[in-house]
């Protein structure tokens, strides 16, 4: 549900339902194009624990024997991805990209990962069932998930949810080739063998660093986003690529629309849907992004984050949808609790769904709503700063509430 306040009026539309699913907490960095346009994330100072599993060759399979190597993990559920299609892709992967690591990690049983791994001819001394130690060392991301670590044990990007085979491959191998040409140029020596230190950066206000390297910046006065879960990071990551890269954004949506089938979404290993305008509402997404001019990437908001997770643990308790919480509050009331809006405001309520990727599209498509108020209000160009909530909801499962402004002066 999408809703917008100005100083003298509310505008109000229709919801739409889907689901976002949490994470680890996350910040993040450059990435190569291909990695950002696969639904990576980057992720900023985390590194993988030690761990040491059995692989399904029988030997083990250790961190530490991979340390001086870029190494990409797949999370397989049997649960989530029933089909194998993570797995079958990580296989494909390891057929394109010849002298790579590829690791796939499952808590399934060996029997069930065994004969998962024979059907697609996955490298058993590279698969490990029985893995949640090293899940864990990971973060514990929730399967399907795809985690790539630098030489050295840095984490340094992170995908939810399935990939198909041609974008993985696009994606992996732009990061094996960036990570491959950072491990050979740093540490850089000096004649005798020494290695020359690396000039250390100039000090800058930490929400000036976090902004300078990431799509997610903090709102003025803020220093952490340590009020954010990951999954709330990795939706304002999401709104900034559609903000600030519309004609990356279509490309995505002409993917997702090779997944309609008249008013049927059918994706390989998901759950069929059942749209109410198919490709219509597709096809004027995509035209609304040809035209539409990049904007300024959202910051990320602790008053407003506050506000939208107050309403989303409402919800969350009595079941209801829509923009007035049990207690009579309205989005107006609920982001003066704990700052003041300036210029315009808005709101956008989603129920239901997968993955991040899954949930900007049925924003940005808006399918079932006439005014397409959630696409108007992610591509407002007034509005420069953002909060974010998700939480579970008894009806549909999870809810995702999003409070924008065009500024936002925090308690």
């Amino acid at each position: 549900m999408g809703k917008t306040l100005c100083r003298q009026n509310f505008v109000w539309v229709v919801f739409s339902m889907f689901l976002a699913s949490a994470l680890p907490m996350v910040q993040a960095q450059v990435l190569p194009d291909a990695a950002h346009e696969a639904g990576f994330t980057a992720v900023k100072d985390k590194r993988i624990g030690p761990f040491a599993v059995k692989n399904l060759a029988g030997s083990v399979l250790a961190s530490g024997d991979m340390d001086d190597r870029p190494v990409l993990y797949h999370i397989w559920s049997p649960i989530n991805d029933p089909s194998g299609l993570g797995p079958s892709v990580a296989a494909e992967l390891a057929r394109e990209l010849p002298g790579t690591d590829i690791v796939v990690l499952s808590t399934a049983t060996t029997s069930r990962l065994s004969a998962l791994a024979t059907q697609m001819t996955l490298d058993k001394h590279r698969t490990a069932a029985n893995a949640r130690d090293a899940i864990r060392a990971l973060g514990n991301p929730p399967a399907p998930a795809w985690v790539f670590v630098a030489a050295g044990g840095e984490i340094v990007a992170l995908r939810l949810g399935r990939l198909q085979a041609e974008e993985a491959t696009r994606a992996a191998k732009a990061l094996f080739q960036t990570w491959k040409s950072i491990a050979e140029i740093a540490p850089q020596q000096q004649p005798g063998g020494t290695e020359q230190p690396v000039p250390e950066p100039p000090e800058t206000e930490p929400a000036t660093k976090l902004a300078s390297t990431s799509p997610v910046g903090l709102n003025t006065g803020l220093v952490n986003a340590g009020f954010a879960q990951a999954i709330e990071i990795e939706i304002v990551a999401e709104l900034n690529l559609a903000r600030t890269r519309p004609d990356v954004y279509m490309g995505i949506l002409n993917d997702y629309r090779a997944s309609i089938k008249g008013n049927r979404l059918e994706v390989p290993g998901e759950t069929t849907i059942l749209l109410e305008e198919g490709t219509k509402a597709v096809d004027e997404a995509i035209a609304f992004l040809k035209k539409q001019r990049a904007l300024s990437p959202l910051v990320l908001s602790r008053g407003l984050s506050l506000a939208a997770r107050d309403h989303a643990l409402d919800q969350g308790k009595t079941g209801q949808t829509g923009h007035t919480g049990s207690d009579r509050s309205t989005m107006g009331t609920r982001i003066e609790r704990y700052g003041q809006w300036q210029k315009t405001a808005g709101e956008n309520i989603a129920y239901g769904g997968q993955t991040v990727r899954d949930f900007m599209i049925q924003l940005i498509v808006d399918d079932g709503v006439p005014s397409r108020g959630h696409r108007t209000n992610i591509f407002n160009p007034e509005f420069l700063v953002v909060g974010i909530a998700v939480g579970t909801h008894p009806v549909f499962r999870t809810i995702c509430v999003q409070n924008f402004a065009g500024g936002y002066t925090e308690r």
